[in-house]
């Protein structure tokens, strides 16, 4: 696809694409909430008799949470996971083209990702120099503590499998194509503002990292047109920190 192209409404538009996309997104969201609201209470209450809000507010307590819920995790990051595949697939969303994949694409797909790999590199030295107090966002200490109290094997399947998967779903495939199906610049931009608000951003530093990574990622699938790229490099991204936090463990 041509640099001048990537404005172009997506081509394989689904009747009603936009509430359907978004009656998805708002569905899974409302049962993902459910289902963590009773799995942390549930939690909360193996590793204490009287639990209270500022304790959930602790990546360590949570920590311990995960450890006594992993199974139940796991479990319900999957059946959320399908249903968002399931019921974008029953309505005629379709996301992926593997006939048609081929090492050109690839590589320019690659290239964006390492383009805005490079910009969260400088990011990052920007960040020491103008806040050098600054550690790391308070999501990445609440996902060390989750790899570090999980069973390996369960932790891996939520970070690097379960998680990218259902981010590039809702994310890029559902808001970026099909809700925004006319507007890719404004798809393009809302998907990496919500990715960075759902990772909890405590500051503008935590938000624009995040920000930065998503528009990567948005980045490579806005170009491509093609999830299952998006969806590789987001594992290969998460590999990467999943690996990291078992090395400094």
């Amino acid at each position: 696809m041509k640099l001048g192209s990537m404005k172009a409404p997506w081509g394989d538009q689904v009747k009603g694409s936009w509430w359907k996309a978004l009656l998805i997104v708002i569905v899974y969201f409302v049962l993902r909430v459910m289902f963590e609201s009773w799995m942390y209470a549930q939690g909360a209450l193996k590793v204490t008799a009287e639990p209270t809000l500022d304790m959930l507010q602790d990546p360590e307590f949570l920590g311990q949470v995960f450890q006594v819920t992993q199974v139940e995790s796991v479990v319900g990051g999957i059946l959320l996971t399908l249903f968002v595949i399931g019921v974008s697939y029953k309505v005629g969303f379709r996301f992926f083209q593997f006939k048609t994949m081929n090492w050109k694409n690839i590589l320019q797909a690659l290239g964006i990702y390492l383009g805005f790999f490079a910009l969260q590199i400088a990011w990052g030295a920007l960040v020491t120099q103008v806040a050098p107090e600054y550690t790391q966002p308070d999501n990445q200490t609440l996902v060390q503590e989750m790899v570090g109290n999980m069973n390996l094997i369960y932790a891996f399947i939520t970070v690097v499998i379960i998680a990218p998967i259902v981010e590039e779903y809702l994310l890029r495939g559902l808001i970026m194509k099909y809700i925004f199906t006319y507007t890719p610049v404004l798809g393009f931009i809302v998907s990496s503002i919500i990715f960075a608000l759902l990772h909890s951003p405590a500051n503008w530093i935590d938000f624009t990292t995040y920000f930065i990574l998503s528009a990567c990622l948005a980045g490579v699938y806005w170009y491509s047109r093609r999830l299952e790229y998006s969806i590789f490099l987001h594992m290969v991204q998460n590999l990467i920190g999943f690996l990291t936090i078992i090395s400094m463990s």
